[in-house]
């Protein structure tokens, strides 16, 4: 689906994206063929630039707000899966 969408619209979308266009397509084909749909995306595409390279000839462009952010480290804090618990947290 990445390949189709870049190849007819030089678009390029996520990985998440294309799964969502797929299940879409799926949909339209099987139950619904006049319906219309949207996929959207909350991810930039340069975020899985592993997948880009490892599967595609396409290499996605990253937007120096991204760039800015590979190299801080991240930081984990342990939680219960309580609530109270979690919204502590929250509110510190």
């Amino acid at each position: 689906m990445i390949s189709e969408l870049y190849d007819n619209y030089n678009y390029i979308i996520d990985p998440h994206g294309a799964i969502g266009c797929l299940a879409l397509e799926d949909y339209q084909n099987k139950v619904e063929n006049d319906s219309v749909g949207v996929v959207l995306e909350t991810a930039h595409p340069a975020k899985f630039l592993d997948v880009f390279e490892k599967h595609l000839t396409i290499k996605p462009e990253i937007p120096e707000r991204l760039a800015s952010c590979l190299d801080k480290k991240g930081s984990t804090i342990k939680v219960s899966n309580n609530y109270n618990d979690f919204k502590e947290i929250l509110q510190k």
